[in-house]
């Protein structure tokens, strides 16, 4: 179909205009009510080219650069992300467009309170995480280094985190917490200034510490106060025994009548248990060789022989002859030295465990 001459003019007129648009410094689109929503400028020798994207009211929002860089921007202007190509640095910023998150290609991450103050940073390169002040750097998979305090003017160092953790004052280890396993238990030590355990805590409830101080009272929910004592080897003792001293130092049960050589009553026969025991640690002696708390005060079940003399309450004990028993004393002939203490349930007759206070005679 032949083109008239005016139909040609035309088309070279768009073919000219579309070369403009393709040649010319920039182009922007409109969407359908008149707003500019993207943009492109073709930059020069002195700026690199760029892209505006707008949300529907014509409000810059993303920002695509030849440099790198890439931003977007909040409903306010704030500029909120940025991508920085060339340093390799990307910057997340509050509302207000204040930067807050700080992350770089050398493996740096940062993040900043609202007063523009670094309280968080990660150096990738180091190992190293500083956060308000405490920085740690890790010396492996399962280990990190706690090096400085400064909230506190403190230094603090060595935290390993392996099954637990340990914080030293740079020559010993000062704080020490275990996981515990199926060989030990999880257990919080602590030391003083020279290394030495002042306090340790463990999962079975136990507290062992050097010194203690209270300043308020101090309440222990069982009854007696007992001292461990090495045990005679095959002597017949059990909580509840009567038990003198052997030649040894060793405790067996008694087997006397008015016996001074008494110490007490092994601790933790019926309900009662002892609240305190003094000198607790392994045996000293032959393999086999036990120790067992004996009640030096306080209340205990002890085991009693009524079969000659009924005991009431109130009344005082004494050793027998009956192994291992306690008997009422006659107050005349009771050597010093020779009473348990008292009763404080009655026995009208025969052999039993009966509550007594044991007290210093």
């Amino acid at each position: 179909m032949p083109v008239s001459d005016a139909q040609f003019a035309q088309l070279v007129a768009q073919v000219e205009a579309l070369q403009k648009v393709l040649t010319a410094a920039s182009l922007t689109l409109h969407n359908a009510g008149g707003k500019a929503t993207a943009a492109m400028s073709a930059g020069d020798a002195s700026a690199p080219g760029i892209l505006y994207l707008a949300n529907p009211t014509g409000q810059n929002q993303i920002h695509i650069d030849g440099a790198g860089t890439i931003g977007a921007d909040n409903e306010h202007g704030q500029r909120t992300v940025n991508i920085d190509g060339k340093s390799g640095q990307l910057n997340l910023a509050n509302p207000t467009g204040q930067n807050q998150i700080h992350i770089d290609g050398a493996g740096t991450i940062g993040a900043d309170n609202e007063h523009g103050q670094r309280t968080v940073n990660i150096d990738g390169k180091s190992g190293q995480l500083n956060a308000a002040g405490v920085t740690v750097q890790t010396l492996g998979a399962t280990t990190a280094t706690v090096q400085t305090l400064n909230t506190t003017n403190a230094t603090v160092q060595n935290l390993s985190l392996a099954q637990g953790f340990a914080i030293s004052n740079g020559a010993y280890y000062s704080v020490g917490l275990t996981a515990g396993d199926s060989t030990k238990l999880a257990s919080l030590s602590l030391t003083n200034p020279q290394g030495y355990y002042t306090l340790t805590l463990d999962g079975s409830g136990s507290i062992a510490a050097v010194n203690v101080k209270l300043s308020g009272d101090l309440t222990l929910e069982n009854a007696d106060c007992a001292e461990d004592f090495d045990v005679v080897e095959n002597a017949e003792v059990e909580p509840g025994t009567v038990v003198v001293l052997a030649e040894t130092g060793a405790v067996r049960e008694c087997r006397d009548a008015y016996d001074t050589r008494i110490v007490g009553v092994v601790s933790g026969a019926g309900r009662y248990r002892p609240g305190l025991v003094l000198d607790r640690h392994a045996a000293a002696g032959p393999a086999g060789t036990r120790r067992l708390p004996v009640a030096l005060l306080g209340k205990v079940y002890c085991k009693v022989d009524a079969r000659e003399r009924p005991i009431v309450a109130g009344d005082l004990l004494t050793t027998s002859a009956t192994p291992g028993h306690a008997v009422k004393a006659d107050r005349r002939s009771a050597p010093a030295g020779a009473i348990i203490g008292k009763a404080l349930r009655p026995l009208d007759a025969g052999l039993d465990l009966i509550p007594v206070l044991v007290m210093p005679s």
